[in-house]
């Protein structure tokens, strides 16, 4: 966006460092496991829908008898939608009662706050810096 390209940037991005000779090849761990993920998560999802739509009929002749029952199907994901919003509920909760009260002094003052006796006396009179 700059027009001087030469000129470098005043912080240092761990991609944009020059890697090390034993680091240089292959990627990064953190990449391995969101692109393994990714996949488990797809396959996962396939294997859900299709347990959930196909009938029981033809799981059992291509020889898959032992499965959970449909209920799980509805139940599984309902479960999941209210841990969910219950785990947000508590660290809401938790959030609020870690706070002080709205009208409890150490919302306005705290270790950093300075009293008006120790501030410049130039500043108690009133009078503005020039």
């Amino acid at each position: 966006f700059s027009k001087r390209k030469n000129q470098e940037s005043g912080f240092q991005d761990s991609d944009s460092s020059k890697p090390s000779p034993s680091k240089a090849h292959g990627p990064k761990p953190s990449e391995v496991y969101g692109f393994v993920g990714s996949l488990w998560t797809i396959v996962a999802t396939v294997i859900f829908l299709i347990w959930a739509y196909v009938p029981d009929k033809f799981l059992e002749s291509i020889g898959i008898y032992y499965y959970p029952r449909k209920y799980w199907t509805m139940a599984m994901p309902t479960y999941s939608m209210v841990i969910v919003l219950l785990a947000l509920g508590f660290y809401i909760a938790l959030n609020f009662m870690s706070t002080s009260n709205p009208t409890s002094l150490t919302t306005l003052f705290d270790d950093y706050s300075r009293e008006a006796e120790n501030l410049d006396p130039e500043m108690k009179k009133g009078k503005t810096c020039q």
